[in-house]
């Protein structure tokens, strides 16, 4: 479970606070769409999700504090957001070396990544330097690994826009099976697109509020 308890965001010398969450908590296996316009503090919220951003408030875990707990809080959490954190020198095969060996998980991949990295086109392309990829294959690469050590909690930031077909439908397969073995997602867009209506469990809106700061409202 992730409980999230009374979230305020404010920059340095900002005299509005960005965000001021409620209470709520997120059940394992959820999966939570957060829709709200460009700006309104949708980057901002899964930075302080992902502890990378400071802020008031408290969230916990699985049982662990990010205040209390840093590192096993973190241990539990994968994020990909707009900016793909790849080595250019590396290949993807080699990317995904480093990623197992950093994180003691062996060389042994689930059934359904493989599936993921098949039907999104994403093993043609292993075999390049990632400063050779296209975005779109930075991005199924960087979703790959960030699900390679199997985090509890999945973050995203605009995980469809730059992906074709094929491989948005992988990604949607993909979470669906990983939702089943209880990881929680929280996927940031600012559209909702038809063909992932049915993906997500709850769709929490971000609205902006210019003094107070952003809160969720859940239909």
């Amino acid at each position: 479970m992730l409980q999230i308890q009374q979230i305020i965001k404010k920059y340095e010398n900002a005299s509005y606070n960005v965000l001021n969450l409620s209470n709520f908590s997120i059940q394992s296996g959820e999966m939570i769409q957060l829709m709200g316009v460009n700006g309104v503090g949708k980057t901002t919220f899964l930075s302080v999700l992902a502890g990378l951003s400071h802020f008031e408030g408290e969230i916990i875990l699985d049982g662990f504090s990010i205040r209390k707990d840093y590192q096993r809080y973190l241990s539990k959490i994968s994020y990909v957001g707009n900016q793909f954190f790849l080595y250019d020198f590396l290949t993807g095969e080699e990317m995904i070396q480093l990623v197992q060996e950093m994180a003691s998980i062996g060389s042994i991949i689930d059934e359904d990544l493989l599936f993921f990295i098949s039907d999104s086109g994403l093993s043609g392309y292993l075999h390049l330097y990632t400063k050779e990829m296209s975005l779109g294959t930075k991005q199924k690469l960087s979703i790959f690994l960030a699900l390679l050590i199997s985090p509890k909690l999945f973050l995203m930031d605009e995980p469809f826009v730059n992906l074709d077909e094929p491989s948005k439908e992988a990604l949607k397969k993909l979470l669906k099976s990983r939702s089943k073995t209880g990881m929680m997602t929280i996927y940031a867009t600012h559209s909702k697109e038809e063909n992932f209506n049915d993906l997500a469990d709850k769709t929490a809106y971000l609205l902006p509020h210019l003094q107070k700061g952003a809160d969720l409202i859940w239909p």
